[in-house]
């Protein structure tokens, strides 16, 4: 189990967001894996193993994502990591 040869494990939350057509979609992704990480530490460790905070940080770039409060969040997440 966490190998590098493994397909990233689909995450709902990340999916959400990657496919999101506005930052308010964006938003609610974001803040549910930010949440998630504050209640579980085992949601810490999916995240790490599989990247899913590096994919978000990079979607900053996006214009999708181009609010404080998308950002807060992202870093929120960072954070709990």
């Amino acid at each position: 189990m966490g190998t590098t040869s493994e397909p990233l494990s689909p995450c709902p939350s990340t999916v959400l967001c990657m496919e999101a057509s506005s930052h308010d979609v964006f938003l609610l992704g974001s803040a549910a894996l930010a949440n998630i990480t504050f209640m579980d530490s085992m949601a810490c460790d999916f995240l790490i193993q599989h990247q899913k905070a590096k994919i978000l940080i990079e979607a900053c770039t996006l214009e999708k994502a181009d609010t404080l409060f998308v950002k807060d969040q992202v870093i929120q997440l960072q954070w709990s990591l």
